[in-house]
C-alpha cells in the first residue's frame, strides 16, 4: 500500500456507533509534511443527547505504512482514548433542559528536528452537571528513523539531574517575567505537563495549579536552557541495520535504500524533501491542500495583502497593527502583531490570542494555544482587497405602532382624564435602563427623579448627591452634617411646593405649639377708679452667664471618609446569563493595570458588586478557595445589565500615613500584589469589609484600583 491513510481510523476510534444529531466531519487540513510523512488535522464537530464536543484529530498519511500504523498506535489512538463520548454524569437528570458534557481536544505539532516528530495535545472533559474542565495533557516525542519514543532525557547528554535543574531554572525565570507563580523558587518548579519541540524554543506547559494559578505556557530558548544536545536532535540519528526509514517524496530520484545509506554517513535527508516555498508541489494528487509555515515577514505580508471572511464576518489588517471590518460591522479582533513567527490577536474581551500560521490555496489557517485563546482553529479565507464597502443604507426604523407600552394609553377623553392617568405614580421611557422616572403631580408640577443606590451604616448616609451624619426632626425633616461641618436640612415636601432656605430648622427642627385661644372677655360695670400708689422700684437681677459650646471634635480626613465613603456589598439580584471566560482588569478600562493571569469563567459561583458603564466589578475564589482576586470584567455576559445596581464610588483623595502593601484579594489569601510607600497620594472610592480601603492609583505605569488596609492611612 503506497499511502496508509489512518484518519479515517481516527474518527471510528472518536465516534460510537450511535448516530450523531449534528455532526461535521472528516475535514483535513495538512498541517506538516516532509520526508514523505503527512501530518493531517482532522476536525470533527457535533453533538448528540448527551454531548456536544469538537474533537482535532492527527491523522498520518506515509509511503511507509509501517511507519504510519506506529504513529496512529502510539498517538492517534491513546488520544482519542482521553476523549470521553459517554454521558461522564450517573445522573440522568444532570441533562434535562438540553444540558450537555463537552468535550474538547486540540493538538500542536512539529517537524523542526529532522526526524523527529513532536506532537502535545490537551483534552477537556466537562460533565454536564460540573462547572470545572477536566484536562489531561498529552505528549509524544518520536524518533522517526528509528521509530521509537524519546523521552526528555534523549535529547540531551546530560545527566537527568542536570536536565532536570536547568529545566527548572529556566522555567522559573521565564516564567516568572509573565506572572506569579506558586513557586517560589526554581526548587519548586514542577516537571512540565507536556512539552513541545520546536527550532527556535523548547515549549513547556503546565496545568492549572502547578506552576501557578492559571494555566501556563512557557517557551524557553534553546541556548538558555545551557544543556547539550544529543545526535538524535542534531540531524545526527543513524538507524539502526535493518530498520525502516521515513521514505522521501516519490519525486525525489534517490530509492529507500539509497536514502538510508546517505543518512548513515551524514547526510541531510532534509535535501530531498519536498520544497515548502510551492504549495503545489506539495500538494498530493487529490489530497487536501499543503498548508506552508510562515515567518513574521511572510505574515506580515500575507495579512496586509487582502480582506479576509472568517465566522461570518470580515478583517481587514491595518499596517499600524489595527483590525477593522471593511463592511463597517464589529471585527472579531481588533489588534494584531507578529512576533517569533507567530500571530499574536486581540479581541474587545480577550487580548493576546497567540496562533500559529499556515498558508495554503490563499487561504490562512490559525492553529491557537487553547490555553490564552477562545479558539482552537480559525480558517481565513481570502477577499480581494477593496471589492467590499461598507453598506451606506439608512437604517430602517420600525413604525411607531409597533412599540408595545406596557399599558395602553387612551386614545381619546378629555384633558381631566388626562392628568388622572398621567398622576398614577412614577413613569420611565420605554426600553430605558430605569435610571430617570417622572412623576406628575395633580397641580401641574413634574418631577425628574435620577434613581442611585445609597446606604445608611452607623447613622451616615452614603449616595451618589447626599452624603453625612443624619439627624431626624420629628417625622417631617432630617438635617445632613457633611464631613466638613456644613449642614443641611430636608423637609417632607408632599406637595411639591417651594420651600424657602429660612424654613429649614438647623440642626433639628422643633414642632411649634398651637396657641391656646384667648376666651371673648364679658363686658362689666365700669368701676370708680383709685389712685395708683407710686411703685418702688425692684433691684435688677445680675445676669446668668451663658456657658460656651464645647468645641466638635477635629475629624481627620480618613475619618470623615468614613463617614461618607460606601461599603461595596455583594449584589444578591444580578447574576450571569452564559459561561464564558472572561480576562479580568484592575480598574473599568482596558488600559489599566492587568495581572497576565487574570481572568474568569462567568457562572454563579462569581460575586456581583454593581456595573459601572460596560464594566461589572467582581470578586472569585482561585483554585481551591485559598486564594481570589475581586476586578472589573466587561458586562457581555450579565443577565440585563441596564438593571443592575451602579456603583457609585466617592472620589475623596487621601495620603498613605505609613508604607503598606496593596492587594487584589482582601477576602482570601489577601496577597501583596504590590507595595506603596508612605506619602503615597491615592484616590479613596469604597470599603469592604471592616479592615480595607478600595483605592485607586498607578502600578507599572497604568491605572490601578486595589485594596490596602485602613490603618495605612493613620499613624495610631
Amino acid at each position: 500500500m503506497k499511502r496508509a491513510l489512518s484518519w479515517l481510523l481516527a474518527f471510528c476510534l472518536l465516534a460510537s456507533p450511535a448516530a450523531f444529531a449534528e455532526q461535521t466531519d472528516g475535514s483535513r487540513t495538512v498541517l506538516l509534511q516532509k520526508n514523505g510523512l503527512t501530518l493531517y488535522r482532522a476536525a470533527s464537530v457535533g453533538e448528540n443527547d448527551t454531548l456536544s464536543y469538537r474533537v482535532d484529530s492527527p491523522a498520518f498519511e506515509c509511503d511507509d505504512a509501517a511507519l504510519a500504523d506506529y504513529l496512529t498506535q502510539n498517538i492517534t489512538e491513546p488520544l482519542a482514548a482521553l476523549c470521553d463520548m459517554q454521558p461522564l454524569s450517573a445522573d440522568t437528570t444532570a441533562y434535562d433542559g438540553g444540558k450537555k458534557d463537552s468535550l474538547i481536544a486540540t493538538f500542536s505539532a512539529s517537524l523542526d528536528f529532522d526526524g523527529i516528530l513532536s506532537l502535545e495535545a490537551l483534552v477537556e472533559n466537562r460533565s454536564a452537571d460540573d462547572k470545572v474542565n477536566r484536562k489531561q495533557f498529552f505528549y509524544r516525542i518520536v524518533d522517526l528513523y528509528n521509530r521509537q519514543l524519546l523521552t526528555l532525557y534523549d535529547l540531551f547528554t546530560d545527566s537527568p539531574d542536570t536536565v532536570d535543574s536547568a529545566l527548572r531554572s529556566a522555567v522559573y525565570t521565564q516564567a516568572s517575567q509573565q506572572g506569579t507563580l506558586l513557586a517560589a523558587d526554581a526548587s519548586q518548579v514542577p516537571a512540565p505537563d507536556s512539552i513541545c519541540l520546536y527550532q527556535a524554543v523548547f515549549r513547556c506547559l503546565y496545568a492549572p495549579g502547578t506552576l501557578a494559578t492559571d494555566p501556563m505556557s512557557v517557551d524557553i530558548p534553546w541556548a538558555q536552557l545551557g544543556l547539550t544536545q544529543s545526535d538524535r536532535l542534531l540531524h545526527n540519528a543513524v538507524s539502526p541495520t535493518g530498520a525502516q526509514t521515513v521514505s522521501p517524496d516519490p519525486s525525489a530520484t534517490e530509492t529507500a535504500e539509497e536514502e538510508a545509506s546517505a543518512v548513515s554517513s551524514g547526510d541531510d535527508p532534509a535535501s530531498d524533501a519536498p520544497s515548502t516555498d510551492d504549495p503545489a508541489d506539495n500538494t498530493p494528487s487529490g489530497e487536501a491542500p499543503v498548508a506552508t509555515n510562515l515567518d513574521d515577514a511572510a505574515i506580515a505580508q500575507a495579512i496586509t495583502a487582502s480582506d479576509w471572511s472568517v465566522n461570518g464576518g470580515y478583517l481587514h489588517f491595518n499596517p499600524d497593527g489595527n483590525i477593522t471590518d471593511p463592511t463597517g460591522g464589529d471585527p472579531l479582533f481588533i489588534r494584531y502583531t507578529v512576533q517569533n513567527g507567530e500571530l499574536a490577536l486581540d479581541s474587545v474581551q480577550r487580548p493576546g490570542q497567540k496562533a500559529f500560521v499556515q498558508q495554503a490555496d490563499g487561504n490562512l489557517f490559525l492553529t491557537f494555544e487553547p490555553e490564552i485563546s477562545d479558539y482552537t482553529t480559525l480558517t481565513l479565507a481570502s477577499v480581494p482587497a477593496g471589492t467590499l464597502s461598507q453598506a451606506t443604507a439608512e437604517p430602517t426604523l420600525p413604525p411607531l405602532s409597533s412599540i408595545v407600552t406596557p399599558t395602553p394609553m387612551p386614545v381619546a377623553g378629555d384633558d381631566a382624564e388626562i392628568v388622572s392617568f398621567l398622576t398614577k405614580g412614577l413613569w420611565k421611557p420605554l426600553g430605558s435602563d430605569g435610571s430617570t422616572y417622572y412623576l406628575f403631580t395633580a397641580d401641574g408640577q413634574m418631577l425628574t427623579v435620577q434613581v442611585s443606590p445609597y446606604t445608611v451604616s452607623g447613622g451616615v448616609l452614603a449616595s451618589g448627591a447626599i452624603n453625612g451624619s443624619v439627624s431626624l426632626g420629628g417625622s417631617t425633616a432630617f438635617t445632613v452634617t457633611g464631613s466638613d461641618g456644613t449642614q443641611t436640612g430636608y423637609v417632607l415636601n408632599r406637595a411639591a411646593v417651594s420651600v424657602a432656605p429660612q424654613e429649614l430648622v438647623t440642626p433639628s427642627p422643633s414642632p411649634t405649639p398651637s396657641p391656646t385661644p384667648t376666651p371673648t372677655p364679658v363686658p362689666t360695670a365700669t368701676p370708680t377708679p383709685v389712685p395708683t400708689p407710686t411703685p418702688t422700684a425692684s433691684p435688677v437681677p445680675t445676669p446668668t452667664p451663658t456657658p460656651s459650646p464645647s468645641p466638635t471634635p477635629t475629624l481627620s480626613p480618613f475619618e470623615a471618609a468614613q463617614q461618607t465613603a460606601p461599603t461595596l456589598t455583594a449584589l444578591t439580584d444580578a447574576a450571569f446569563a452564559r459561561r464564558q471566560t472572561l480576562m479580568v482588569y484592575s480598574a473599568p478600562d482596558e488600559n489599566s493595570f492587568r495581572d497576565k493571569q487574570a481572568q474568569v469563567t462567568t457562572d454563579d459561583t462569581v460575586a456581583i458588586y454593581g456595573v459601572t458603564g460596560d464594566w461589572v466589578l467582581v470578586s472569585y475564589a482561585i483554585g481551591n478557595g485559598s486564594k481570589g482576586r475581586v476586578g472589573y470584567v466587561d458586562t457581555s455576559t450579565l443577565a440585563d445589565p441596564a438593571n443592575v445596581a451602579k456603583l457609585n464610588f466617592a472620589d475623596i483623595p487621601l495620603t498613605l500615613a505609613r508604607d503598606t502593601s496593596a492587594t487584589d484579594d482582601p477576602l482570601r489569601g489577601k496577597a501583596e500584589l504590590f507595595k506603596l510607600p508612605k506619602g503615597t497620594d491615592v484616590k479613596l472610592l469604597a470599603f469592604i469589609g471592616k479592615d480595607w480601603a478600595y483605592i485607586e492609583t498607578t502600578f507599572k505605569g497604568k491605572i490601578c484600583r486595589a485594596f490596602v488596609p485602613g490603618s495605612s492611612f493613620t499613624d495610631k
